[in-house]
């Protein structure tokens, strides 16, 4: 019976194997997209401005926005 599980859920070296290919691909996209991002750019506050690169311009904005997204609702179902 241990037999037929195996088969049919694939062998553990193989879902290993299949894991580190995606891990090894989104790894790769990601220092594509880091590269392709490493521009600088100037962003103006009311206050200054500050020159930054532009892939930490959108992590921040990225970070900003799903701290948003958690907060809000548990601040608005408090009312």
């Amino acid at each position: 019976m241990s037999t037929s599980r195996a088969r049919r859920s694939g062998t553990p070296d193989r879902k290993r194997m299949v894991a580190l290919v995606v891990i090894a691909l989104v790894a790769i996209w990601l220092v594509a997209f880091i590269v392709s991002n490493s521009e600088t750019v100037r962003v103006s506050f009311v206050f200054g401005h500050v020159a930054l690169s532009l892939i930490w311009v959108m992590i921040i904005c990225a970070v900003l926005g799903a701290a948003l997204a958690f907060a809000i609702p548990r601040v608005a179902s408090r009312r």
